[in-house]
């Protein structure tokens, strides 16, 4: 279960340092983002079109360019990244024994749906 978690998390790190060097160096290719972030060519291709499918970035003929959805998730990001903390935190102060209440992610309540064009 834990390895599904850190696996998870490893992914999530890669996108977000991907993304985080599209909003700053917009337009930009495969090439340099795999240069600068120190990604394989693969992993940073995987990490693009998970931000692509997501609806937060846009393929470009230039390079990848980040949407308005990115700007969002960035501005929200440091109080989600706290929600997802303090869940840790109670969970590490449950005993083994208490079942534990599932909680969905408040990001997914309110985040908005993402229609894909057909590729």
């Amino acid at each position: 279960m834990f390895d599904t978690l850190h696996r998870e998390l490893a992914l999530f790190e890669r996108a977000l340092g991907i993304l985080t060097f599209v909003r700053e160096d917009t337009p930009i290719g495969i090439r340099r983002l795999s240069r600068k972030s120190g990604h394989e060519h693969h992993e940073t291709r995987a990490a693009l079109r998970l931000l692509e499918d997501e609806g937060f970035i846009e393929a470009t003929p230039e390079g990848a360019v980040p949407t308005k959805r990115a700007e969002m998730f960035f501005a929200g990001l440091d109080d989600s990244l706290d929600d997802v903390s303090a869940r840790f935190d109670a969970l590490s102060g449950l005993p083994a024994t208490q079942p534990v209440e599932l909680v969905q992610s408040p990001e997914l309540e309110r985040a908005p749906e993402v229609t894909h064009a057909k590729r």
